[in-house]
């Protein structure tokens, strides 16, 4: 149940950058930076979960017995893959749209 929090987080993020990025006239570019931020974040991420600090990374294991650290590492582990798949399929819909419209 907890692991529908970070899709909402991630698509809600995506979808701030994809409307910040059409109300500047430049959604492919926002849309890149934005994609490329959530790559470094899960890059930062992934390198926190596997030196264990904080036992950030004990969401796969704590069967019931999660505690907040947990949550956060669920929360920072899958946020930037969605916010980015995201933002992919936003700009691959944008790019069709517009090979369409020609």
């Amino acid at each position: 149940m907890f692991f529908l929090v970070p899709l909402a987080i991630g698509i809600g993020a995506a979808v701030l950058v994809i409307v910040a990025g059409r109300s500047r006239g430049a959604p492919l570019v926002w849309a890149a930076v934005g994609a490329m931020l959530a790559a470094g974040l899960w890059i930062g991420v992934v390198a926190a979960q596997s030196t264990g600090w904080h036992d950030v990374d004990g969401w796969a294991d704590c069967n019931g017995y999660c505690n907040g650290w947990h949550r956060f590492g669920v929360v920072t582990f899958w946020t930037p893959p969605i916010a980015g798949l995201t933002l992919a399929i936003a700009s691959a819909a944008t790019i069709g749209v517009r090979l369409l419209r020609r």
